[in-house]
């Protein structure tokens, strides 16, 4: 429980954001940190003779010094604990433990500080118990991951408590001594000396059940058990026990002191756990109601106590003691819905309470129930002090942070002036800061991490939070920025032939914007090179919506123009607290930026123009040369303005680039205009800038769907524009394919809401137009089936229509790719047969005949559900050799931590590949042999294809002997695990494994896991029987048990369970 003290616990859960290289170690030289919040660690430490401030975010650790982080840890967890262990392995270098707060993989790693290396890891796991009344769980016993509650160290000595164990680990040899199971949850875990004299440190544990256990160091036996905690009772005598929360002990004089959740202060013999004594210092509401002491959802206390330097002047240690609001019992983090901390200093040798509760509350009557308060604990001037801040934005005019100082060792309030600075960041939720022992100030808001010295600001380090990719031929536009999907900052253009990046650009801090949006499609200078557009599609951080042209080829800002927005009298800015509230409360009236695109070079100055149109139906064309607007019209009707039009998907207020159909050589525009239950769809003339409503009349109840995904389907180098029309009264309409070079209606095809459609990675049959698919549902007999277009005839023909077949529940979006192999096209289509099986199946484009189906059939693991999601097939071709891939995504049993796994089949020779990584992935891509992976949390992972580790003498329904010599192909170096039936029974570094199996059928996995994180497995199936020596044996000691069976009396016999699987490599 202290270290929940020492270590602020932030749970204000937003996701889970990262960006890793996939290879989790230690590195130098990085310039941002990555994650979607700042997490528990916040503190210095010292390592190596140098301190360093060390930063956690939700997945990742840092190392900073000087202002600059020197490593980083890529965990892709949380950490909550770390320590600096002296050198374990003799290299000269302290080790750095770290203790996350994973549920699904091991918590505890050890790393060496020398290379970075992590040289020993190990899970707290307890035995958990399902009926399996819920399908999702296994039956029967099972390992449960768990948190660390917490640990004490000593020397190179582990001692950890995690659920209901309590355990010892030896960080030097690299193993656990000793685990024990207790009855209950265990809560807090303390050195007390070596009690039983034999030469061992030993510990102490707190029990859920109002019991301290002292375990021997030694081999975790029983010292003694001593109930302290006692029980309380409310106004109609029901019985509550108590359970101690936290304790702390005195090595000089052997005491230990425990701080109850009954409201009392214990002091105890640590020899034998008698009380020697007991002060109630907190009063329990004990009438029923809201804060009475309750299991469930009520609210309960949490009290803790701590040890401090001698403040009564009797050269004893003293205490001070904790009191805080905690709404849920069995949770030991600080929940930040109106929370309340108080602290009260205590005589250590009388239990006295030496002054008048100091409350700490810094945000509940702010807060209005939502956030609440935090702290940190850290020094200040040298003395140890609290630091409470409010987690809502309370930064007066100077802009400096609202906040209280505590002092631990004295019983003062300290409230020095310091001053510091909030840059960038308004929506500020967890602005806190730490003093650092150079008196440098580091800020922590809510993107940025700011170092400061009387006032002024000397670096920033930004958070990235989410993470893409574009590609673009053999480069790769890499976007890191602050949200997933949008508010990307920082720009990398990277060489997928070298890997080394081309350019870099980051924003300026005024540029950056949380909704800003990314167009990588056209060419705007004319250099055959793509260029980035930078959409800022609402006003935000006191600005108005921007567009902005970064060269594609130097990565240099060619330029930035703001799009005006229309004059509003309804109220004024300086009535408004932040610019973000003003453009709040006039949400409804400003320019939202819907649509955008490139507008081919009108005044022939050697750049392409861009078109911008907004919610409110204006249409501007953006002169990128000129660093202006080169022209903008709205329309000459009156607007009856739809309320959350823009959060609605069939409303559509925007402009379609069409050819000139007036005959003035310029082009012109189609618009439309949704107004409540209205729709029009008007021309507009680019010569005079008018709108001619007499070509196109208006349309009652007609809905327009703008179609952003099509993509470059002339292969011009312009993404093409697509929308469908329809009543919106029928569920039928139409769907039309624009050319954005020429503005010539290229198709259109009748459609449903519900079908979408998708290009060919390829133009197939050469006519200089790639094929369109179109996915098409029949839901009342649940079917869908993929026809592929010709659309380069003025009616599209049909190239290929599959059979029908259950859809998804979660719908690919790609279901068929097709492929080139010696001059034919095929075609696959990905089918969802079962939950658990799926289909590729390979038709020959020329005839439509079916060729081939592969079966991908998922292998269940434990504790996972089986298939739960399909994700798009792809193609990729390296030489003569041609993939297919997809990812699937598994769930755990508690819906929580998800497993991917993708698949790759090797079409030229038959192989499948099967890859997995712990965490849910949204997008594969292949190039070559480079693969490309980005999680749904923003993560991308660039890696190369490798072989899967294959069975060498096994094959699927092979029948084998009992004893079997397991031999791998493709394995590479490190450990393979082995499993049997999903679970694990031995691991080996060398090419073979020596199985011992009982009779059956059997699931034999091998698996093993690359130094990027990512896990290659094999599988198959066996039926395992006797070898034919045994069988005559067996035969004929039959015959003689059956003939003396009518000689021999006959007795019954049990028999025992079967033994457990068995084996060696050897």
């Amino acid at each position: 429980m202290k270290r929940l003290l020492i270590f602020s616990t932030f749970v204000f859960i937003m996701g889970t954001i990262y960006l890793s290289t996939g290879i989790e170690a230690l590195a130098d030289g990085s310039m941002y940190l990555k994650g979607i919040y700042f997490s528990n660690i916040r503190e210095e430490i010292t390592l190596n003779d140098k301190t360093y401030l060390a930063v956690s975010t939700d997945t990742n650790l840092y190392l900073l010094e000087n202002q600059e982080i020197k490593f980083e840890y890529q965990l892709n967890q949380d950490s909550i604990f770390i320590e600096a262990i002296d050198d374990l392995n003799g290299n000269g270098y302290d080790e750095l433990l770290i203790i996350t707060n994973a549920k699904n993989k091991d918590n505890i790693l050890l790393y060496d500080t020398l290379e970075g290396e992590r040289i020993y890891s190990y899970a707290s796991k307890m035995r958990a118990y399902s009926s399996n009344s819920n399908a999702m769980k296994p039956t029967g016993y099972y390992d449960e991951y768990v948190v660390v509650e917490d640990y004490v160290i000593d020397g190179d000595q582990f001692y950890g408590i995690a659920g209901y164990n309590a355990f010892r680990l030896d960080l030097k040899n690299q193993k656990e001594i000793w685990q024990i199971e207790a009855e209950d949850n265990l809560w807090d875990i303390e050195k007390i000396g070596d009690i039983n004299h034999d030469n061992v440190e030993d510990v102490v544990v707190s029990l859920q059940t109002k019991d301290i256990i002292a375990l021997s160091g030694i081999n975790g036996n029983v010292i003694y058990q001593k109930s302290v905690s006692e029980s309380l009772k409310d106004n109609r005598n029901n019985t509550y026990p108590t359970s101690i929360w936290n304790m702390q002990y005195d090595e000089e004089t052997s005491i230990l002191y425990a701080a109850s959740e009954n409201g009392k202060v214990y002091k105890i013999d640590s020899k034998n756990g008698q009380v020697l004594g007991e002060r109630e210092i907190s009063i329990i509401n004990l009438e029923r109601g809201y804060n009475r002491p309750s299991y469930g959802d009520s609210r309960f206390k949490g009290y803790s106590v701590e040890l401090i330097n001698d403040i009564t002047g009797d050269g004893k240690k003293d205490l001070i003691y904790y009191e805080m609001t905690h709404p849920y019992k069995y949770k030991r983090e600080y929940s930040y819905n109106n929370e309340e901390i108080s602290i009260q200093f205590i005589d250590g040798q009388s239990l006295e309470v030496l002054n008048e509760k100091l409350d700490l509350d810094g945000g509940g009557k702010y807060a209005s129930g939502k956030y609440g308060f935090h702290y940190l604990r850290g020094t200040y001037h040298g003395e140890p002090v609290i630091y409470v801040f409010d987690s809502i934005n309370r930064v007066d005019s100077e802009n400096s942070l609202v906040y209280k100082i505590f002092s631990i060792n004295q019983n003062a309030y300290l409230n020095d002036e310091l001053k510091v600075k909030n840059q960038g960041d308004l929506d500020v939720y967890f602005f806190s800061f730490l003093v650092l022992n150079n008196n440098e100030v580091a800020v922590f808001s809510t993107q940025n991490l700011l170092f400061q010295h009387n006032g002024e600001i000397l670096n920033k380090i930004s958070m990235i939070k989410a993470e893409d990719f574009i590609l673009d031929g053999d480069r790769i536009l890499l976007l890191q920025g602050g949200y997933s999907g949008r508010g990307y900052f920082n720009f990398d253009m990277i060489s997928l032939e070298t890997d080394e990046s081309l350019w870099h650009y980051q924003l300026e801090d005024e540029d950056y914007s949380e909704y800003s949006q990314i167009d990588f499609s056209s060419d705007f200078n004319q250099d055959n090179i793509k260029d980035v557009v930078v959409v800022n599609t609402r006003g935000d951080n006191n600005q108005l919506p921007w567009v902005m042209l970064i060269d594609g080829k130097t990565g240099q800002k060619v330029s930035k123009i703001s799009i005006a927005i229309e004059e509003n009298d309804i109220a004024d800015f300086s009535d408004y607290p932040t610019f973000d509230a003003y453009l709040h409360e006039l949400g409804y009236y400003l320019s939202i930026l819907t649509t955008y695109g490139i507008y081919n070079d009108v005044n022939q100055d050697g750049f392409n123009e861009y078109y911008i149109t907004n919610s409110l139906g204006e249409l501007y064309i953006i002169n990128f040369s000129d660093n202006e607007l080169y022209d903008y019209f709205s329309p000459n009707s009156d607007i009856v303005y739809q309320s959350n039009s823009h959060y609605v998907i069939n409303y559509f207020n925007g402009a379609i680039k069409v050819s000139d159909i007036d005959g003035d050589f310029n082009e012109d525009f189609i618009q439309v205009i949704s107004e409540d239950e209205r729709s029009v769809v008007q021309l507009i003339q680019t010569n005079d800038f008018e709108f001619n409503t007499e070509i196109i009349e208006s349309f009652q109840q007609t809905r327009f769907n703008l179609d952003n995904n099509l993509g470059d389907i002339d292969e011009d180098g312009i993404n093409d524009l697509a929308f469908r029309i329809y009543d919106r009264t029928e569920t039928y309409g139409t769907y039309y394919i624009i050319s954005s070079k020429t503005g010539d209606v290229v198709t259109s095809i009748p459609c449903t809401r519900e079908d979408y459609f998708y290009l060919s990675d390829e133009d197939i049959n050469g006519d200089q137009l790639k094929e369109l698919y179109h996915v098409t549902y029949n839901w009342e007999k649940y079917e869908q089936s993929v026809l592929l277009y010709d659309i380069a005839q003025e009616t599209p023909h049909v190239l290929f229509t599959s059979p029908s077949y259950r859809p998804s529940n979660y719908n690919t979006d790609r279901p068929a790719v097709t492929f080139k192999d010696q001059d034919k096209f095929f075609i696959a289509l990905h089918t969802d047969r079962y939950s658990s099986q799926s289909n590729i199946s390979i038709y020959d484009l020329s005839n439509g005949a079916l060729l081939d189906e592969i079966q991908i059939q998922t292998a269940k693991e434990k504790n996972y559900e089986d298939q739960y999601a399909l994700g798009s097939i792809a193609v990729s071709k390296d030489g003569d050799d041609i993939y297919f891939y997809q990812v699937n995504n598994y769930y755990s049993v508690d819906r929580y931590y998800t497993r991917t796994k993708s698949f790759i089949y090797n079409y030229s020779d038959k192989q499948m590949s099967f890859y997995y990584i712990n965490t849910e992935i949204n997008r594969l891509d292949i190039l070559g042999k480079k693969i490309l992976l980005r999680d749904v949390f923003g993560q991308v992972i660039n890696t190369k294809l490798m072989d899967s580790i294959k069975f060498k003498n096994l094959k699927e329904n092979q029948t084998i002997n009992k004893n079997i010599k397991l031999s791998f192909n493709n394995k590479k170096e490190g450990n393979v695990y082995i499993y049997v039936d999903h679970e694990l029974v031995g691991f080996t570094d060398k090419d073979h494994y020596n199985l011992e199996l009982l009779e059956g059928k059997h699931t034999i996995s091998i698996s093993q896991i690359l130094p990027n994180g990512i896990e290659t497995m094999d599988t198959v199936q066996v039926v395992v029987t006797k070898n034919y020596v045994y069988m005559i044996v067996v035969i004929v000691i039959t015959i003689t048990l059956f003939a003396s069976a009518f000689i021999l009396p006959r007795r019954k016999k049990r028999y025992p369970l079967p033994k457990d699987f068995e084996g060696s490599d050897k």
